[in-house]
């Protein structure tokens, strides 16, 4: 029981891990992409338009990620767990429901005679 869960833990971690090494990595290459940007702005215009251009797209950027973030609809609660039923308790409910549609049907059959 305890293996299992170790190994859970062990496997949260290690993705959680390389999910963090990920968006480390995406950080230095986007800040990276930024300054070739802003040497290729740079280079064709001023700087000032360098600027303004990354800061827009920076800043567009960002506000897609909220708007994508904030149209997040709430889970839905999960379903209540179905109630544990007796196996012993089941099969004497359908013999007894059983037996009870055969009196009834028995009795009908009396009445028509």
């Amino acid at each position: 029981m305890f293996s299992k869960l170790e190994a859970r833990i062990e496997a949260v971690t290690r993705r959680s891990l390389l999910a963090f090494l990920a968006v480390i990595s995406i950080l230095v290459g986007l800040a990276f992409l930024t300054v070739a940007g802003w040497i290729a702005i740079a280079d064709m215009a001023s700087p000032l338009v360098a600027a303004l251009v990354l800061a827009a797209v920076w800043v567009i950027g960002g506000g897609v990620f909220l708007l994508m973030s904030s149209n997040d609809k709430p889970a839905e609660p999960a379903p209540p767990p179905a109630p544990a039923v007796d196996p012993t308790m089941a099969i004497i409910s359908a013999f007894l429901s059983g037996f009870t549609a055969g009196n009834g049907r028995h009795a009908d059959r009396d009445r028509d005679e």
